[in-house]
């Protein structure tokens, strides 16, 4: 249904861009980033992490 896949319509293009609708990027990004906000959040780590808040 896609004909733009094979990259003819937008043979200047990246072929990431011309394969995968911007919307579903947009969302994936997204997904990542929240993935890694929850990762860090939850990472046992110690609360004084530099020397000058020790200080």
């Amino acid at each position: 249904m896609h004909r733009e896949r094979d990259g003819s319509d937008v043979p200047n293009a990246p072929f990431v861009f011309t394969s995968i609708d911007t919307g579903l990027v947009k969302l994936f990004a997204n997904a990542v980033v929240f993935m890694v906000i929850n990762a860090a959040q939850r990472a046992p780590r110690p609360r004084i992490t530099n020397p000058v808040e020790s200080a």
